[in-house]
């Protein structure tokens, strides 16, 4: 449940910000204030006190706000863009958020994907790389502390879409082999969104 809970707050803080700098372009404001002190004000302004209070009980957080703001509004729109990909994907943990998610229209993941990365994570293997053994695309497991040393899969012809979906909600990371080969490492991400998976 921290899981879903933390991933909420992310969602409501994002949201938030992306709200607060489009309004901030709209805006001939000149005010003298660092950009967090100014989007502090701006929640307090919006009746918005339980982020405010978690944004100041968290100077790392503050700090990374401002970070955020002091970009050109265009980065800034691209960044939260991708954040809220990665926020409503990550909600497909939970059967009740995925329904709702679907329902709205929201990308969720397929549960293709949350098989493939289940297994990974089952495997205590740190990466895995796409390869095309005769012609049939093979998941081969490199470092596994099992005996598996394949991910199994079903739907071939999404297989690639699944694996764009896993590495954009950042539950893994992508890289290529000298051999230009797709490859996958673990993140904590994964773990902790397997130990939220609850079907």
């Amino acid at each position: 449940m921290a899981f879903l809970e933390t991933a909420c707050a992310l969602g409501t803080v994002v949201g938030l910000i992306g709200q607060f700098a489009s309004s901030r372009k709209e805006s001939t404001s000149t005010q003298s204030v660092s950009e967090g002190e100014e989007f502090l004000v701006w929640l307090h302004e919006h009746d918005h006190a339980e982020v405010t209070t978690l944004i100041k009980e968290n100077q790392k957080v503050l700090d990374t706000v401002e970070e955020m703001l002091k970009q050109p509004h265009e980065l800034i729109e691209a960044q939260l863009e991708r954040l809220e990909s990665m926020f409503t994907l990550m909600l497909s943990a939970d059967p009740h958020t995925r329904s709702l998610s679907q329902n709205l229209g929201l990308p969720t993941l397929s549960a293709q994907a949350r098989s493939i990365l289940r297994q990974f994570v089952q495997s205590g293997a740190s990466q895995f790389m796409l390869e095309n053994i005769k012609r049939n695309p093979e998941l081969s497991l490199m470092g596994s502390s099992t005996s598996t040393k394949i991910i199994e899969y079903e739907e071939h012809r999404f297989l690639s879409n699944d694996l764009d979906a896993l590495a954009v909600a950042g539950l893994l990371k992508e890289s290529r082999t000298p051999s230009d080969c797709r490859l996958f490492t673990i993140t904590r991400a994964a773990i902790a969104f397997c130990e939220a998976d609850i079907t």
